[in-house]
């Protein structure tokens, strides 16, 4: 399987709501859903395979965003923030959730002098893009 075919299997889903807040300037709110699995699990990555379950492995984010729309082209910046991780074990997925299987985790691997994560943390993601996302 080469670096552009990543998997058979894709699943997109995209929502905004966009609001004037000046003339040029929009506000907006969004959610992104999706994930992407291999059909065969020949290729020996754990929890990739495409299976009936497939619903617990998408994966969530959403955010606030600001457009600037000069009329022949938009400028758009947004703050996107992870809200369902679906690597993560079950009962810690969603952002809510306490992260002690995945905190465990973590204290095995700085016993070994391996990482200096602290805890599981959602960073927020700053999209600067033109146009609009879809």
């Amino acid at each position: 399987m080469s670096y552009n075919n990543l998997g058979e299997v894709r699943l997109t889903l995209s929502s905004e709501y966009r609001f004037d807040l000046t003339n040029i300037l929009e506000g907006a709110f969004f959610i992104d859903a999706g994930n992407v699995w291999i059909v065969d699990d020949e290729d020996n990555k754990e929890g990739s395979e495409f299976k009936s379950n497939f619903i617990s492995d998408i994966a969530v984010g959403g955010g606030i965003g600001f457009r600037f729309d000069f009329d022949f082209f938009l400028i758009r910046l947004d703050l996107g923030f992870k809200l369902k991780d679906p690597s993560l074990d079950r009962g810690e997925k969603w952002f809510w959730e306490s992260k002690n299987n995945y905190d465990d985790y973590l204290e095995n691997l700085r016993s070994k002098g391996l990482t200096e994560q602290e805890s599981y943390r959602y960073f927020p993601n700053i999209n600067l893009g033109i146009g609009y996302p879809f």
